[in-house]
């Protein structure tokens, strides 16, 4: 943390850029570190001094900036996901609350056909209406991220992670989406297999745009990696970070290298 914050001295600092430049392993636990602290400055958990520090030294870089954009976007994903369970939770009390309410007599049957003149009875009706219409909406939207292949052709596009060490975005991977593409399969190298499963969340500017849970990793020629699949449609012109996490046997999760990519058009 000293070095990414600019708080190493001459010699260490001499000694640490030159392991980054030879030393692959180290260079990716590095880039881990670099994530590492950025969930902590995004939680609020660096002290003043190390937060003055990680404004001024550590965003001079422009992928650093770029990777603090994405937590941010991410961060306010998750406070909205997790604002739900509240609104439903007041929904069902809505809904527990109109099913206490005493039933009117049975009605003849030719009147569904007629319009209601009881106004609690319609404006209940629009409320239901515009509940499933709420839902089937949800339901929509959540379809577009899950990691199943989309009809038509499949474009596959091989990825590592860390391979940008000068924050140039030029060096990039570069793809460009052939027409006619309903699905682009993300292949993400894997330096060794170390989990049982993965997790995949692709992110944009404007936020999440897939992700994928319980990723088995494969292998092939002797090298391991894990598959996320997107749809093309949700992949415009743009810059894209791909976040993996590893399952640990305890349940938990372990931050592992990201990948970045650029979307031609």
């Amino acid at each position: 943390m000293l070095y990414l914050l600019g708080l190493s001295g001459p010699e260490a600092l001499a000694s640490l850029e030159e392991q980054i430049v030879t030393d692959s392993e180290f260079y990716d636990e590095l880039q881990i570190a670099e994530d590492e602290l950025i969930d902590q400055y995004l939680s609020g958990e660096l002290s003043e001094t190390e937060r003055e520090r990680f404004e001024h030294h550590f965003m001079r870089q422009p992928e650093r900036q770029k990777k603090v954009r994405f937590g941010q976007a991410l961060t306010q994903y998750v406070q909205l996901k997790a604002s739900l369970p509240a609104a439903e939770a007041t929904g069902a009390e809505a809904v527990q609350q109109r099913r206490e309410v005493p039933k009117p007599p049975p009605k003849p049957w030719y009147s569904i056909f007629l319009p209601s003149q009881n106004p609690l009875l319609s404006y209940s009706l629009a409320a239901v209406l515009l509940l499933v219409v709420a839902g089937v909406a949800w339901l929509v939207m959540r379809n577009l991220k899950d990691n199943r292949s989309e009809p038509g052709a499949v474009y596959a596009v091989v990825l590592s992670a860390g391979t940008i060490r000068s924050g140039d975005p030029d060096q990039r991977r570069s793809i460009k989406v052939p027409p006619g593409t309903g699905t682009v399969s993300l292949k993400l190298s894997l330096p060794r297999k170390e989990h049982q499963t993965y997790r995949a969340t692709l992110l944009s500017d404007a936020g999440e745009v897939a992700a994928a849970d319980n990723l088995q990793p494969q292998s092939e020629a002797e090298t391991y990696f894990i598959v996320l699949n997107v749809r093309a449609r949700l992949l415009p012109r743009g810059a894209y970070l791909v976040r993996v996490n590893g399952h640990l046997a305890d349940g938990s999760v372990e931050p592992m290298p990201s990948y970045q990519f650029l979307v031609l058009p």
